[in-house]
């Protein structure tokens, strides 16, 4: 089961029970990631998101919505993503009162892409860090909605992950599961001086050979997942895609290299691992980073996604199809 609000970290699992679908899998609405064209913006600076996100539902007869909403909620109590409701409620800084049940599919913006302008005071305001650099932080929420965007409701008193305003309903005013959404959000890290840009990344390698635009695979007949034969999947990123953190000094007072990883999803069969290390910090490119994929059993055309982090808040993104004979 997933939680209302899903939290695009990685949750790298080596391995998974027999019988349940993996994280990579995408059987349901899924937003795998957003990023933004500065991953370190500065104050006053206006950003573009992009969202990656897919509808694996079988009966897709309600079609994905991807909205964002208008409120840009910056340096929240704790950094607390959910004390942010309040702003999405109109119980926060903008003041606007919005009825119970009120239907917000077209009045929000909507696409995979969203502009925010960051305020020029968005470091000041920000209560400076024990030690380091201090910065500002920004989180704009957004929605895949295989349906009707409403506003529910929400106590400013009881504010939490589970207790979000905003819900997506069918056309007769019946709330979805959570197969049919995804709320989440976006953090923006805003700095004076600091700088980064997202990972670089090129082509999927598959059994050793690149596969920039797709590949082949033989389907699986085994009765377990685990038995069948796999491909080797591997992500390759140039060696500029991991950056040195420069001016960041961490606990031993040394300058590391950033860490880079991908998390792998796709549409139908399924990863041995959710992700795999791309760039360790001290060693830079691990010497292997091959992850096991076992085809689905049904013949056909699906994709795959690699969405490769750094840990500064950068990501990047391959789609591939692939056949599965």
């Amino acid at each position: 089961m997933r939680r209302v609000i899903q939290l695009l970290v990685v949750l790298a699992c080596g391995s998974c029970v027999s019988g349940f679908d993996p994280a990579n899998m995408a059987t349901s609405v899924r937003v795998f990631a957003t990023k933004i064209d500065r991953p370190y913006a500065a104050p006053g600076d206006t950003v573009t998101l992009e969202t990656l996100a897919f509808d694996g539902r079988a009966d897709r007869s309600r079609p994905l919505k991807i909205v964002w909403f208008p409120v840009l909620c910056t340096n929240p109590e704790n950094e607390a993503y959910y004390r942010c409701f309040a702003d999405l409620a109109g119980a926060g800084s903008s003041g606007i009162s919005i009825p119970k049940d009120t239907d917000l599919t077209d009045l929000l913006p909507s696409g995979p892409t969203y502009k925010v302008t960051l305020p020029a005071d968005i470091v000041a305001k920000h209560a400076p860090p024990p030690t380091g650099e201090n910065y500002g932080l920004a989180i704009v929420f957004q929605m895949a909605c295989a349906g009707r965007v409403k506003f529910v409701s929400v106590d400013p008193e009881a504010l939490s992950m589970q207790n979000a305003p905003i819900g997506c309903f069918d056309e007769s005013g019946v709330r979805l599961s959570a197969d049919d959404y995804v709320l989440s959000f976006t953090r923006i890290y805003a700095y004076e001086k600091r700088a980064n840009q997202n990972p670089s990344v090129e082509h999927i390698v598959v059994d050793g050979q690149p596969a920039p635009y797709g590949f082949s695979i033989n389907r699986c007949t085994e009765a377990k997942p685990e038995a069948c034969a796999y491909a080797q999947i591997d992500t390759y990123a140039p060696d500029q895609a991991q950056e040195v953190r420069t001016a960041e000094l961490d606990s031993e007072g040394k300058t590391r290299n950033e860490q880079v990883w991908v998390t792998y999803y796709t549409s139908g069969g399924r990863f041995d691992s959710d992700a795999k290390l791309l760039f360790d910090v001290e060693a830079g490119r691990v010497p292997d980073s091959r992850n096991k994929f076992r085809a689905p059993k049904e013949p056909g055309w699906y994709r795959l996604w690699a969405v490769v982090h750094d840990n500064r808040n950068g990501v990047n993104w391959l789609e591939v199809p692939f056949e599965v004979r």
